[in-house]
């Protein structure tokens, strides 16, 4: 009885905080921050779709890194940059602002899949766990999901790999040198990609803790539970977008590599 109390009070003190918004990531944070600053601005009373967030977003952070880029003389690394891999010089602006469009829309993406298994959790599978070290690793799991300093720091340490390393194939491989304006953009490109990266991670450790997970599941043929169904929906999601963008990347790679040997 003393367990069942335990377990029903965990459950319900989860729900409490899931309902309650409690857990927020740190792009959950930023998202809001700059929703506030667009509704002061434009003295909006109502919210932003997200979707108008992620435009304007991605027109002020490639206003600013070509701004930076121009003032300090990086237009010319740029024009290098995408003459060096035969692309015209439009075609490789245009290329430019879509990695930052790309990059910006896919973090907000994987940050709205993470809040759909959090709904999920909430409304369906906290009723369904039947023992408390499980409702303890899936609080485990959001609470580092969400906990914004470390995410932080992560994507800081990243972008300063991702940077270097960048910085390192363009001069040494390419024969490039660029401005401290183009550097700004590389920061600001690896920095929204080292945090995506964190979020990856912990989608991907999600499905590691669910063979331990207790769950009240159909006797009969627990695999074809809906409650299953439903989560391996949400999950497959990253799957595939982790497919697609292992895939993406490589491909970037081998086309470096084979400009850089013609050269």
């Amino acid at each position: 009885m003393a367990t069942n109390t335990t377990l029903i009070e965990k459950r319900e003190e989860l729900k409490r905080r899931l309902i309650a918004g409690e857990y927020k990531t740190l792009v959950d944070v930023f998202l809001n921050w700059v929703n506030r600053v667009i509704q002061k601005i434009t003295r909006r009373p109502k919210p932003l779709p997200l979707w108008l967030i992620t435009i304007i977003l991605s027109l002020v952070v490639n206003f600013i890194v070509f701004m930076a880029s121009y003032l300090t003389g990086g237009l010319i690394g740029i024009r290098n940059s995408v003459e060096s891999f035969g692309l015209g010089y439009g075609l490789g602006i245009l290329t430019t602002i879509s990695t930052y469009v790309f990059s910006i829309a896919t973090i907000i993406v994987i940050n709205q899949s993470i809040r759909r298994i959090f709904v999920l959790w909430r409304d369906d599978i906290l009723d369904a766990t039947e023992s408390v070290p499980s409702l303890q690793a899936f609080e485990d799991w959001v609470e580092n999901t969400c906990n914004r300093r470390l995410h932080f720091l992560v994507s800081i340490f990243l972008c300063s790999f991702f940077v270097l390393v960048a910085l390192a194939l363009t001069s040494t491989l390419l024969k490039l040198w660029f401005s401290n304006g183009f550097t700004f953009g590389f920061i600001i490109l690896y920095l929204i990609n080292g945090g995506l990266c964190y979020q990856l991670v912990m989608v991907v450790l999600l499905p590691t803790m669910l063979h331990r997970y207790d769950l009240n599941l159909f006797a009969a043929d627990p695999a074809s539970s809906e409650l299953l169904s439903r989560l391996s929906s949400e999950l497959i999601f990253f799957v595939y977008f982790i497919s697609f963008y292992s895939a993406f990347f490589s491909l970037a790679f081998v086309a470096l590599f084979r400009l850089t040997e013609v050269a």
